[in-house]
């Protein structure tokens, strides 16, 4: 997940009951300084937290942050430019983006009679 869903990750229903079946491995963003982190999501970290090894030794209930992918990207306004119709060419590789145009992922439904 992305750090702006990891600073948000207490206000998705039944939060923790995600540990019981994953590792929750976050990409941080530039400028994301774990200090964002407040209340029951630093207190998961701080429980949880563990490197890659111990992540990979263990079917679940850990998390780990990477800070050196730093990617200023959204999947949020990505799935959004796409609904609209706008190319992201831009911020995907040649590969995804053409997978994605032409299998008509996030394109907007179109409008019921």
């Amino acid at each position: 997940m992305g750090a702006d869903q990891l600073l948000r990750l207490h206000t998705w229903h039944g939060w923790q009951a995600l540990f019981e079946h994953v590792h929750l491995c976050t990409a941080t963003r530039p400028r994301f300084a774990l200090a964002a982190l407040e209340g029951p999501v630093l207190a998961a970290l701080a429980e949880r937290q563990a490197d890659t090894h111990l992540i990979q030794c263990t079917p679940s209930g850990r998390m780990w942050i990477d800070q050196t992918l730093a990617v200023d990207l959204s999947s949020t306004h990505l799935r959004q430019r796409l609904a609209a119709g706008q190319p992201a060419d831009d911020q995907l590789p040649p590969g995804v983006a053409h997978y994605i145009a032409n299998h008509g992922l996030y394109r907007n439904a179109p409008a019921r009679a």
